[in-house]
């Protein structure tokens, strides 16, 4: 309710046909920043999304994009938090496995191969339609190995 209050107390109305452009476009935009290594750009353009479309963080596609990017520029516990709650605020959504997927392989980097594992039998069961169902099975090997004592 809060973020549709702040819609309504926005300076400009947005109308729907605008919105629907700048719902597209903005996440077109921070990918190609992130792909160009353009942090500090995609975090702007977040920013500017969620000040002029707030009733879109419920959707979770901005937090999904933060975290994508804090990811990619370097894995951290806030780059995992973000993407977690891109999926706690829309579980079904399309960027869900991604995300997923993100974490999956943020944990390992942050050295939790438990979690992460975790992270990666999920998308074995839950989305065995998607491209990260093949590619989680070399994942779930180097969990493994990781977690493997020295000794044998």
């Amino acid at each position: 309710e809060r973020y549709e209050q702040a819609r309504d107390l926005a300076e400009r109305d947005i109308r729907q046909p605008e919105e629907l452009a700048k719902v597209g476009g903005y996440p077109y935009t921070v990918e190609d920043l992130i792909g160009r290594g353009e942090f500090d750009f995609a975090f702007q353009t977040i920013d500017q999304w969620e000040d002029t479309l707030p009733a879109q963080k419920l959707e979770g596609l901005s937090f999904f994009l933060r975290g994508k990017a804090l990811f990619v520029q370097k894995p951290s516990k806030l780059a995992l938090r973000y993407l977690e709650l891109a999926e706690r605020v829309d579980p079904r959504a399309v960027h869900v496995p991604e995300a997923v997927w993100l974490r999956a392989n943020c944990l390992m980097e942050i050295g939790r191969f438990e979690a992460a594992l975790a992270q990666f039998a999920r998308l074995r069961e839950d989305y065995t339609a998607s491209e990260y169902f093949e590619r989680s099975e070399d994942k779930i090997k180097q969990c493994l190995d990781a977690l493997k004592p020295e000794d044998s």
